[in-house]
């Protein structure tokens, strides 16, 4: 539980770190999938479907406020946003290591292994590589996760498995 712990705030600083970017950035990074014109006349055919099933007031109830927040982008789609305007890409392994953090996040109960000490790891390199990208401090990292620790270019992501 501790270790799942850990992975949750590993994610969690990246994705604050990506939402004080956005958030200070020229980049038009929106939150919702479309505006809210549009959102306004979707939301409120699909409350008008809702209603029509004589659903329980508490069940109603819970639908509709799912369906008020089906109009926010996901995590990843925003993280994409941000790799592609800092011109990083993500390796498989990267990406493998991000994806377990989202599961960690939504309650995914697996027992620790090396592989979840590793994706937290890579977890680090990648906030690193991240913060880098985003102040321009340096062109290069440490690759802390491959053997060796060679040293990479910001836009060069750890290799794959």
């Amino acid at each position: 539980l501790e270790f799942r712990r850990v992975l949750f705030r590993s994610g969690a600083a990246l994705e604050s770190l990506q939402r004080a970017f956005l958030g200070s950035s020229s980049v038009a990074a929106s939150s919702t999938i479309v505006d809210e014109e549009a959102w306004d006349k979707i939301r409120s055919a699909l409350e008008t479907s809702i209603t029509s099933l004589e659903l329980p007031p508490k069940t109603l109830e819970t639908f509709k406020n799912k369906v008020r927040n089906l109009n926010s982008r996901s995590q990843h789609s925003t993280s994409k946003d941000l790799m592609d305007e800092l011109g990083l890409v993500l390796s498989s392994r990267e990406k493998q290591a991000h994806n377990a953090r989202h599961e960690s996040a939504h309650g995914k109960d697996d027992e620790v292994d090396v592989e979840w000490i590793r994706d937290l790891k890579l977890l680090r390199v990648l906030f690193h590589r991240i913060l880098l990208a985003m102040t321009q401090a340096n062109d290069e990292y440490y690759d802390y996760f491959t053997l060796g620790n060679p040293i990479r270019k910001v836009r060069e992501p750890v290799p794959g498995q």
